[in-house]
């Protein structure tokens, strides 16, 4: 080794031998070596130390003059300073590790390999099930209470379950589930709506938009009526009346405003029943609370300037579009596989399910 009078990295004094620091256990076989003018010490200043007075009583280290008189560099540029980052031509045998200083952890002897690539995975356990992590947010959606999740259901509900919010009234007795099954030697998670009385909310980015569908886009929840054909009503008998009755119906009787003018709308619907109907213009409707929006929504602040869109496809089938907004689009579900994560609404709380 060629002689360093102080680790480089925390300045302790240092022997020949030692191949690390017996302080800060720094990596000595690589490091670059002091010069006199760098230490302001000579090899006879070197106590202890019996240096050969000639080339031939020892084989010179790579980056060594062979000549033991010859200058060590300069401040010209010239010389050992500006070599010694470079590498030899050709190196008959790799540099042995050597032995490891008494005291060094792994973490200090894997740093010296940190720039080779490693090919080991994480671990994860393989046997036994895989656990979900549930976030139960704040009001303020900034905070959570975390619940891990390691048995194969969890229910949640206002009076009973493994997670009970008694004060949330739009929620039922025991509303929701997430549970894990194992399929095709596959364990797979699922959220289920237990019957419950105001439904489950998934947060989506797209999705289908079948109808009587109902969703939330901010404080309110929506129903979705798509005018399908034959939505019309004799305005004399009622629809099964009509069905059953072996007579022909006359047009006077149908109400043309209902019949042929029948026109998508989304229906908002609070505690107390539907409050407003919106009606579409087209078959592609912007939501927003900015007046130039298809169907603007002026009386919730929770409404994102262009918040979601309802579109009929080629195929003349509905579809509903977030739009990045804000706090979200929810639609509602019976079940529904999770994948990797998903946020879900339950009443007025939310949740957040992940994988890790």
């Amino acid at each position: 080794m060629v002689y360093a009078d102080k680790c480089p990295h925390c300045g302790q004094p240092v022997s020949e031998d030692e191949n690390f620091c017996m302080n800060c256990f720094f990596d000595l076989r690589n490091a670059s070596v002091a010069s006199p003018q760098q230490t302001g010490a000579t090899r006879s200043e070197k106590p202890g130390i019996d240096y050969p007075d000639t080339a031939l009583d020892r084989k010179p280290l790579y980056g060594e003059p062979e000549d033991p008189s010859a200058s060590f560099g300069d401040d010209s540029g010239e010389g050992f300073g500006d070599e010694r980052d470079t590498k030899p031509e050709s190196i008959d045998s790799p540099p042995s590790r050597g032995a490891i200083a008494p005291g060094t952890y792994f973490d200090d002897v894997r740093s010296a390999d940190k720039g080779k690539r490693d090919r080991a995975v994480s671990y994860r356990p393989v046997l036994r099930p895989p656990m979900a992590i549930l976030s139960i947010f704040d009001d303020d959606m900034q905070t959570a209470d975390v619940v891990r999740l390691r048995g194969p259901e969890f229910v949640i509900g206002r009076s009973s379950g493994d997670f009970v919010v008694p004060h949330e009234l739009l929620m039922s007795g025991e509303h929701a589930k997430i549970s894990r099954r194992l399929e095709n030697d596959y364990h797979s998670w699922y959220l289920t709506d237990l019957g419950s009385t105001n439904g489950t909310y998934l947060r989506l980015k797209t999705s289908k938009l079948p109808h009587n569908r109902e969703f939330i886009i901010g404080a309110f929840r929506y129903r979705f009526n798509a005018a399908p054909q034959g939505s019309g009503r004799a305005a004399s008998q009622p629809e099964q009346a009509v069905e059953q009755s072996n007579k022909t119906l006359g047009w006077q009787k149908v109400n043309p405003d209902e019949n042929f003018q029948a026109k998508q709308s989304i229906i908002r619907i609070t505690p107390q029943g539907e409050t407003r109907e919106f009606k579409f213009n087209g078959t592609d409707q912007i939501i927003g609370c900015e007046k130039d929006c298809d169907i603007f929504i002026g009386d919730d602040e929770t409404v994102s300037s262009k918040h979601a869109r309802i579109y009929m496809d080629e195929h003349r089938r509905w579809h509903i579009l977030d739009l990045d907004s804000l706090n979200g689009t929810w639609l509602s579900i019976k079940e529904k596989k999770i994948d990797m994560r998903a946020h879900f609404q339950i009443g007025e709380q939310r949740f957040c399910i992940r994988f890790p």
